[in-house]
């Protein structure tokens, strides 16, 4: 099915977000939210400021984009549900009321 093939997918998506949400989260507690930063000012002489960590907006990224994933198998797998209800032969359909012909 293609549903089974998406979720897939999303699954082996959602686990390479929740990689790089631990690699950035490993870097700020080693490195902190500040970082030292090296940049040329205008005379083109390196400067050394401190500045947000770039892992920061990784961390915030894979917390909306696990978010997301995380919505979207969810919704695929009831689907798949569904589906598979509507294919699952009633048990007790031999036992339902026979239609009757309506008089003209």
């Amino acid at each position: 099915m293609e549903i089974v093939k998406q979720i897939e997918s999303l699954r082996a998506a959602l686990a390479r977000v929740e990689a790089d949400h631990q690699k950035a989260t490993t870097d700020v507690a080693k490195n902190g939210l500040e970082v030292l930063v090296t940049v040329l000012d205008s005379h083109g002489a390196p400067v050394t400021k401190r500045g947000l960590n770039p892992a920061c907006k990784i961390i915030t990224a894979a917390e909306r984009m696990r978010k997301s994933l995380a919505r979207q198998i969810s919704s695929l797998e009831d689907d798949l549900r569904k589906i598979e209800k509507a294919q699952t032969p009633n048990p007790f359909a031999k036992y339902a009321p026979k239609e009757r012909k309506q008089r003209a």
